[in-house]
C-alpha cells in the first residue's frame, strides 16, 4: 500500500483520477503548500489520508469551473461601460495545453 515512504506511482494515480498535490500545483501554477492550503480551507476538493493529500481530478475540474463562472459573474459586474471603436484586449493563457496527467490515454 502506498504511504508517504512508498508514493502510489504517476501512472496508478491517473488510471484511478486522482492527483497528488505536487500534480495540482503544476497544473495551477502555483506551489503545493498553496494547493494544500486552499484544500483545507475548501476551496479546492482534496482528501488528506495521513500526510498525504490526493484530490479526485473530476471534483477538482468541477470546482475549477465553478470558480471560473465565479469570476467571470464577478468581472461582468465590474465591467466598464464600452467606449465605441474601442477593442479590449484578448487575454493570452499561459498554459495552451493541458497536462498528460489530465489527459486521457489514446484507445480509451
Amino acid at each position: 500500500m502506498p504511504s508517504a515512504e512508498h508514493p502510489m506511482p504517476q501512472q496508478l494515480r491517473v488510471q484511478l483520477g486522482v492527483l497528488d498535490s505536487e500534480s495540482v500545483a503544476a497544473l495551477l501554477d502555483c506551489e503545493p503548500t498553496t494547493v494544500q492550503t486552499r484544500a483545507v480551507v475548501g476551496d479546492l476538493p482534496g482528501v488528506k489520508i495521513g500526510r498525504s493529500w490526493i484530490f479526485p481530478v473530476a471534483a477538482l475540474l468541477q470546482r475549477l469551473n465553478e470558480l471560473a463562472l465565479e469570476n467571470l459573474q464577478r468581472r461582468e459586474r465590474a465591467k466598464p461601460v464600452a467606449v465605441a471603436g474601442a477593442v479590449p484586449p484578448v487575454p493570452r493563457s499561459r498554459r495552451s495545453v493541458l497536462p498528460a496527467c489530465l489527459t486521457k490515454p489514446a484507445g480509451e
